[in-house]
């Protein structure tokens, strides 16, 4: 299978973070690809930092490593795909989403990102997590404060009393 990383998985990476560096080496630095709009995001990344220098030299390294997916051959399909989502009604907010999301689509590769919510709206489009973790959300009403763990298959809520729920 082949993979065409968001930005998102690419900052987890740089930054070491949920083990995404074993998880890309298993999988095959061969089979992970780059759209172009990724190199734009992780370039600003790297201009926005504290530290610049490293920073883009992290990120050259990086993409180095990496076959980068040019975004021209994705045109028709992405006109196609805005055009239907927008006379559907679907609100459309990240326009590099729907980039990124046609460029895999494109170019038959599985999308990793961290944001899977973002990317419900296309059809056919597979999408994996690979920087799954445990969300913690708080719901707050004028009378309670109410925790929530969302884990995979599990959800714990709990309340100021101590009561707990879980459901599977």
């Amino acid at each position: 299978m082949q993979y065409l990383l968001d930005m998102n998985i690419c900052v987890f990476f740089l930054h070491g973070n949920r083990n995404l560096d074993e998880t890309i080496r298993t999988k095959g630095f061969e089979n992970c690809f780059i759209s172009e709009i990724t190199v734009f995001e992780l370039r600003f990344g790297a201009e926005n930092s504290d530290n610049r220098k490293k920073s883009h030299k992290a990120v050259d390294k990086f993409v180095k490593g990496l076959t980068v997916v040019p975004i021209f051959g994705i045109l028709e399909q992405y006109v196609k795909s805005k055009f239907s989502l927008r006379n559907n009604g679907t609100p459309l907010h990240a326009e590099f989403n729907l980039i990124i999301d046609n460029t895999a689509l494109a170019n038959e590769l599985t999308l990793v990102t961290d944001k899977t919510i973002d990317f419900r709206h296309i059809k056919d489009q597979m999408l994996e997590n690979w920087a799954e973790r445990k969300q913690l959300a708080c719901i707050c009403t004028s009378e309670n404060i109410w925790w929530v763990l969302a884990c995979k298959t599990l959800l714990f809520v709990g309340g100021p009393d101590g009561s707990e729920r879980i459901d599977a």
